[in-house]
């Protein structure tokens, strides 16, 4: 599906080098997509892209692009089908299926001790 970035949708049983990608800090793999995060706070991802969870509005990629993303972001974590950002000024983004809809990173306002500012948890 792309997620290997490798530029090819085919299996690869070998490690590649990626040498358009550099300067990475941080990876974060999910089921179908992998996200990379930069030195500089910028976030790049592969793969399939079922439900907006790469951020990109194909349906799969296999190269790893830069994303939009609204802030500078410190932390990436990529589960099955979803994607969460934690910016350096420690605001949480995240994307998902339902976010797919309106092509934008969701703002998730968080008191850090378990509850949502909508009073959820």
């Amino acid at each position: 599906n792309g997620e290997l970035g490798v530029g090819t949708y085919k299996e690869v049983k070998t490690p590649t080098l990626l040498n358009y990608v550099n300067n990475i800090l941080d990876i974060s793999i999910g089921k179908n997509h992998t996200m990379l995060l930069t030195t500089k706070g910028k976030v790049l991802t592969s793969g399939l892209n079922s439900y907006g969870q790469t951020g990109k509005t194909e349906g799969k990629t296999n190269i790893f692009t830069q994303i939009e993303v609204p802030a500078t972001v410190g932390k990436i974590a990529a589960g099955d089908n979803h994607s969460v950002l934690l910016t350096t000024n420690g605001e949480v983004y995240t994307r998902k299926e339902f976010m797919k809809l309106v092509d934008a990173w969701a703002f998730i306002p968080y008191d850090g001790i378990g509850y949502f500012h909508d009073g959820t948890n």
